[in-house]
């Protein structure tokens, strides 16, 4: 074997590697990504239903208690996004649905998020 047939064996199996890493065959690039973008929208709604309930809150509350109790102002600061997501929901979801479909968001939805 010489030197470009093996780095074209390497190079092969270093995407199937790489395809295997992500979940997806490699036959079809464009199709087997579009699936996985959108797959998107679930996984922040999973992962949004966990953080949203009241178990994460009262974490995320004594969390912030006890930062402010150490005075570690940065901790605090760092819960900034999990509070968000446990007030608010999954409007982020629905932005990412509408944009995936094309659809225009409506700018209360937008807003909504602001003025919390």
């Amino acid at each position: 074997m010489n030197e470009a047939e093996r780095s074209a064996a390497e190079a092969k199996e270093s995407y199937a590697k790489a395809c295997q890493t992500v979940g997806i065959a490699g036959k079809a690039l464009d199709t087997e990504i579009l699936d996985l973008v959108r797959e998107v929208p679930q996984l922040f709604a999973d992962a949004l239903a966990t953080i949203g309930g009241p178990r994460v809150a009262k974490f995320v509350d004594f969390y912030r208690e006890y930062s402010k109790y150490m005075n570690e102002t940065e901790a605090a600061q760092s819960l900034a996004y999990l509070e968000y997501a446990n007030k608010n929901g999954d409007s982020l979801t629905e932005v990412v649905k509408l944009r995936l479909a094309k659809k225009e968001v409506p700018p209360e939805l937008l807003q909504r998020d602001q003025q919390k």
